[in-house]
């Protein structure tokens, strides 16, 4: 599991985390990293920003 991932999931729930993302707990269960179809919905609805969730995707993220 990546740092941003470990960090979000102290922060928030994993179910709370599905229900942002659309997914079940079980599915963020098994992530390694936020899924890049999965960034910007799960860093809009818990009001983070992508880049913080994907650093390695920051150069095609666009964060607004």
């Amino acid at each position: 599991m990546d740092r941003p991932l470990q960090t979000l999931r102290q922060e928030f729930t994993l179910k709370a985390i599905g229900k942002a993302a659309g997914v079940s707990k079980q599915a963020v269960g098994q992530w390694k990293r936020v899924p890049i179809d999965r960034v910007r919905r799960v860093a809009k609805n818990l009001g983070k920003r992508a880049s913080e969730l994907r650093p390695d995707l920051t150069k095609i993220l666009v964060d607004n």
